[in-house]
């Protein structure tokens, strides 16, 4: 399973999504959004120093920062969540 898809059981075939937020850069003004990391399903980056975070094929958000980073953040921010669940 991956990180960014905790769940919690609910009861037997049924599991929800544990929203974890993590806060970024929009490209465009750098206004700071929040977003539900658990909802990406793909990141892809752009030149120069841009990501688009896709949640589905037309809903996305261009966000500052390179994939790697990104995906660092992400990360980074989903084992904190973990830690604090336990």
């Amino acid at each position: 399973m991956d990180e960014a898809q905790e769940t919690t059981g609910r009861s037997e075939g049924t599991e929800t999504k544990i929203p974890i937020f993590c806060t970024f850069e929009r490209s465009f003004d750098r206004h700071p959004i929040e977003v539900n990391v658990t909802r990406i399903c793909y990141i892809e980056g752009n030149e120069p120093d841009s990501s688009t975070l896709y949640f589905d094929r037309e809903h996305f958000v261009v966000v500052h920062g390179k994939a790697e980073q990104i995906r660092a953040r992400i990360e980074t921010r989903v084992w904190q969540s973990r830690i604090l669940l336990r």
